[in-house]
């Protein structure tokens, strides 16, 4: 059960995706997790029913975003296992060590689109206080020893987004997602792990 806005931001199938994506390379035992702008809470939840054994923190900058989310984790049962955050991670970064961080960062350029005339629209689909390498580091900078963190992104900006990961010192592995096994791949899947005893030179 979903709850979103007619008008507003709706998700799409990257989010059933990167939540799959996650449960599979994710480190096995109790899971501390992060959902790295969380929307109306969907990979969260996903991922959160598919590993019992899973807690997590979901942050997003969008207030009218958090209650649909916080409605949202009731309606599916595992609200007592999830705390929601409002946070701009232009301004703050989200406090722990996580085993698993998901994100699905807005990716849409302004001078390659015309925004949207919905405000929760645009700043849900387009870049606006945090680019993807500010996604990227804060994802990187919050994994406990071990962790990974998972990001989907346009398949035509994979090499933005592992030139980012390697910019903080990040292990890159790619997955392509293909919305039609014939047609090329519209999506990267991408695993992102970090050794904090090594300095990248």
């Amino acid at each position: 059960a979903l709850l979103q806005a007619l008008r507003g931001y709706r998700t799409s199938v990257d989010a059933l995706a990167l939540a799959w994506f996650g449960c599979q390379v994710a480190p096995q035992g109790r899971l501390r997790a992060l959902d790295l702008g969380c929307g109306s809470g969907l990979v969260g939840i996903l991922a959160a029913t598919a590993r019992e054994d899973s807690h997590w923190l979901l942050v997003d900058f969008q207030p009218q975003q958090l209650a649909r989310a916080r409605r949202n984790l009731v309606l599916n049962g595992v609200a007592r296992r999830c705390v929601l955050v409002e946070l701009d991670l232009a301004t703050g970064t989200p406090a722990g060590a996580f085993d698993l961080v998901l994100c699905n960062p807005p990716f849409r350029l302004a001078e390659r689109h015309p925004p949207s005339a919905l405000r929760e629209r645009q700043l849900s689909n387009f870049e606006s206080s945090a680019s993807l390498e500010h996604f990227v580091a804060t994802a990187v900078a919050t994994l406990a020893p071990g962790g990974v963190a998972c990001f989907v992104y346009p398949w035509a900006g994979r090499e933005r987004l592992r030139a980012a990961a390697l910019a903080v010192g990040a292990t890159t592995t790619l997955c392509a997602l293909h919305h039609q096994a014939d047609r090329s791949p519209v999506r990267v899947l991408a695993a992102l792990t970090h050794d904090a005893d090594v300095t990248p030179c």
